[in-house]
């Protein structure tokens, strides 16, 4: 009997080693997938608030004033001495697109935007006008007398 006994305790002996390793190892399992999926979540978590920081108002603002102060200078500096208007006519396309895009954004302009952040609105108001002012100068320049026939032949300078 006391084989039987003891084959009995061993056999018990084995079967909680088997289940605690067993549960040891799932929960291992457990933690793992759950943090895999704590970290994803948090990535998605991460990339939506950058997503909304990029394409919010304060993004595409800040991305319209690069370009339309990068616009400004360039047509000031055609239309300097050296150059005298002779390129200045080509920024014209482009401008009238970057005044467009100002305008577009100071129509979704709305009270909240103003109480919010008046200067960052004055300042975008400010520009947009100084695009249509630089626009409206080189609508007044002389446009080049040079024609199509002149182009294709070769006799202009």
């Amino acid at each position: 009997m006391a084989s039987i006994a003891t084959s009995g305790i061993v056999w018990m002996a084995i079967a909680g080693i088997i289940l605690g390793v067993s549960s040891f190892y799932a929960a291992i399992l457990w933690r793992g997938s759950t943090r895999s999926k704590r970290l994803r979540t948090m990535q998605l978590l991460r990339r939506r608030v950058e997503s909304l920081t990029r394409t919010g108002r304060t993004g595409r603002l800040t991305r319209f004033e690069n370009i339309a102060k990068d616009v400004l200078c360039d047509v000031e500096s055609a239309l300097q001495p050296p150059l005298c208007t002779m390129h200045a006519r080509s920024f014209l396309p482009i401008l009238s697109d970057v005044r467009k895009r100002g305008q577009i954004l100071l129509q979704q302009q709305t009270t909240a935007h103003r109480v919010a952040f008046p200067d960052r609105e004055k300042t975008l108001n400010e520009l947009v006008m100084r695009l249509f002012v630089m626009e409206s100068k080189l609508k007044a320049l002389p446009k080049p007398t040079v024609t199509i026939e002149e182009v294709l032949s070769g006799k202009f300078e």
